[in-house]
């Protein structure tokens, strides 16, 4: 087997945060890019290190110069700029793309590394960032075909060897899994001086909140970030309270959050009034489980935002989101999309002694058991070194979903006729495949449905497939099927907006005007954190000065348009939608002031709601109810959690582990 090392975290010398990413651990091994669409990695290659040589060990021979070379990534075209000399490949830069910046860094910064090094483009793509990867790699061949090179020999040419290096590791508490819940567990843990060790199968951690909205409900925000309270929020909150009554939800909760309504708004304020206990019934309506889930849930989440308070994030202004309108949610100043999460705990990481490890590109593969405890986890890094990680005090699994996992969606489906479709439409990571569900069911852990499983997002931009590529108010978008005519209220719940676009053939439009995009005077998303114009120049936004010619390049009846347009801000305007019986507007929502914009929209898969059962402390559940020993979870993972709030889960779990 190759060397065996054994590392234990339990002195003051070893404490400290390191990034295990494929062949080479290291404090820091990944680079950020400063500008999406824009960035530029220079790597030089270290004088005499590497051979030149193509396949079969025959000299390379190029045409010395630089030369410009194009790949095709996930988001368009990556560009490449590279030298050589008439022997060898002397440098390598990345100067233009539209990826995803945290997820393309890795591939942007190793692959030029490693064929640099190998003389060879037979390297492997970063975890996570295949397309990035095959893009980059892709351009680089296009610049050796340039210089006089052979490409399709270097693509077999020298590769790097696989590790067989077993590596076992002692901590106090594993965490299987760096997305939200993950690392706000990962953190506390380290706060708290709990050595901890983080699996993630990606080569970057994030998860799916570095392509979502990243937004989390801050019910105990602070006055100067809630909304505005206009007439159309009290409808909502009125609306929510009778549906409760209706559906006969215990009088008690529902006359409590009546109180604190009426509490808030004696003391004189104008802002919109939320609490636990109201995002508790709104989510009951939402999403459905009980009243104590998702207060539980509701209560984690508002604790995460003060601890994160307490370490100093600050938090932008509250909205709402499609499906949930009513403006709970917020997120991180100055971040964008879900990047400002990972932004904050990466700089907290940095600028603290925490005893973390991170072991990037290494997914978590089989849990350990002794006695009928869960005493640790085994798992293999991209490079091929396998490590057998005991925990003290537990493993937390914090894997996601299994919205990437073709099998499992059908499997356990009870809404959607996932088995009629060749391919199910994501915009998630890659990472997302059930992995941690396999794991604890492996080990005795109960899986737990709901009545309707899965969560498609419906507002998803059609071009790219990404949430963040939304540049409207995401609580108030206003839709149009093929002929230009609305066709839905458009603050329903997920499923039913879902429904309806899928009706209306599963492709539908979005019309904003500059009163209701919400750019900055820089042409900046301020909810997504987006560069418009970067939209706008790869096709998947069309700005437009006229309604008219927003009409023709979408393919509308101009007249239907038109006329659809005229009725929808006379609703605004007098607050009574006719066509589609939508309740809430406000000053925003009128489609009237150019510049206009327009994209295509559609529905995705983006959580499953379905998984593991586990208590309000984290403990995972075997068939009968009972704790499983030395085993917790939170996160999509967990049957009926979703999204950012969801670190509030991995706080909660983390403080009983180490209780």
């Amino acid at each position: 087997m190759g060397n065996k090392e054994v590392v234990s975290y339990d002195t003051p010398q070893n404490k400290g945060t390191h990034f295990k990413h494929g062949a080479s651990m290291a404090r820091r091994n990944f680079v950020k890019l400063s500008v999406a669409g824009a960035a530029s990695l220079m790597v030089a290659a270290a004088g005499g290190c590497a051979p030149s040589a193509q396949k079969g060990g025959t000299e390379a021979s190029y045409t010395a110069g630089t030369y410009t070379g194009l790949g095709k990534g996930k988001r368009g075209d990556i560009t490449v700029s590279a030298t050589f000399s008439d022997k060898a490949i002397e440098s390598i830069e990345v100067t233009d793309s539209n990826e995803t910046k945290r997820i393309a860094a890795m591939a942007f910064d190793r692959i030029p590394k490693d064929v640099m090094e190998l003389q060879s483009l037979n390297v492997d793509v970063t975890s996570g960032a295949t397309l990035a990867s095959m893009g980059v790699i892709d351009a680089i061949a296009d610049c050796v075909d340039q210089a006089g090179g052979n490409s399709n020999a270097l693509r077999k040419g020298a590769s790097r060897p696989k590790s067989e290096d077993v590596v076992d590791l002692e901590c106090d508490v594993a965490v299987l899994g760096a997305g939200a819940a993950g690392m706000a567990a990962a953190v506390a843990a380290g706060q708290s001086g709990a050595s901890t060790v983080v699996f993630e199968k990606s080569c970057f951690f994030g998860g799916n909140c570095l392509v979502s909205g990243g937004v989390m409900e801050h019910t105990r925000a602070p006055e100067n970030l809630r909304a505005e309270l206009t007439d159309g929020w009290k409808t909502y909150f009125n609306n929510r309270i009778e549906d409760h009554r209706k559906a006969g939800t215990d009088a008690s909760l529902i006359d409590e959050v009546v109180k604190q309504w009426d509490d808030y708004y004696a003391t004189g304020s104008t802002k919109v009034f939320s609490s636990p206990e109201f995002l508790a019934l709104d989510l009951m309506m939402l999403e459905g489980n009980t009243y104590e889930f998702q207060h539980s849930y509701a209560q984690d989440a508002a604790d995460c935002l003060d601890w994160l308070t307490d370490l100093g994030m600050e938090f932008k202004p509250l909205d709402g989101i499609t499906g949930y309108p009513y403006p709970h949610f917020t997120n991180v100043k100055g971040g964008e999309c879900g990047y400002g999460w990972f932004n904050f705990y990466e700089s907290t990481m940095d600028a603290n002694d925490f005893p973390i490890t991170m072991l990037l590109e290494t997914p978590a593969e089989e849990l350990i058991v002794e006695g009928g405890r869960v005493v640790g986890v085994k798992g293999t890094c991209a490079d091929g070194t396998q490590y057998n990680v005991k925990a003290k005090k537990g493993v937390l699994v914090c894997t996601g979903g299994y919205s990437g996992n073709k099998e499992l969606l059908v499997e356990h489906d009870k809404l959607w006729d996932w088995k009629s479709l060749e391919t199910i439409p994501c915009d998630n990571t890659y990472g997302h495949t059930g992995d941690g569900i396999v794991m604890a069911q492996s080990v005795g852990a109960r899986f737990d449905t709901l009545d309707y499983n899965q969560m498609v997002l419906p507002t998803v931009n059609a071009r790219t497939l990404i949430p963040e590529d939304q540049i409207w108010n995401p609580a108030l978008p206003v839709l149009f099927n093929s002929k230009g005519q609305r066709f839905v209220d458009e603050l329903q719940d997920r499923f039913t907006l879902t429904k309806a676009i899928m009706a209306q053939g599963g492709e539908v439009w979005s019309v904003s005007d500059a009163n209701n995009c919400l750019l900055d005077e820089n042409g900046i998303s301020t909810f997504s954190g987006v560069d418009v114009q970067n939209l706008i120049d790869i096709g998947a936004v069309y700005k437009a000065e006229t309604l008219e010619e927003i009409a023709k390049w979408a393919g509308f009846d101009e007249n239907e348009f038109l006329t659809t347009i005229d009725d929808f801000n006379e609703s605004v305007k007098s607050g009574a939608d006719e066509t589609c019986g939508r309740t809430a507007f406000d000053d925003t929502c009128y489609i009237k002031t150019p510049p206009f914009y327009t994209f295509p929209i559609t529905w995705s898969m983006h959580i499953t709601l379905d998984g593991i059962a586990a208590n309000e402390n984290g403990e995972v559940l075997d068939e009968q109810g009972n704790p499983i020993p030395g085993l917790y979870a939170a996160g999509e993972v967990v049957c009926g959690t979703r999204g950012v709030g969801s670190q509030g889960k991995g706080l909660s779990a983390v403080r009983h582990m180490l209780a």
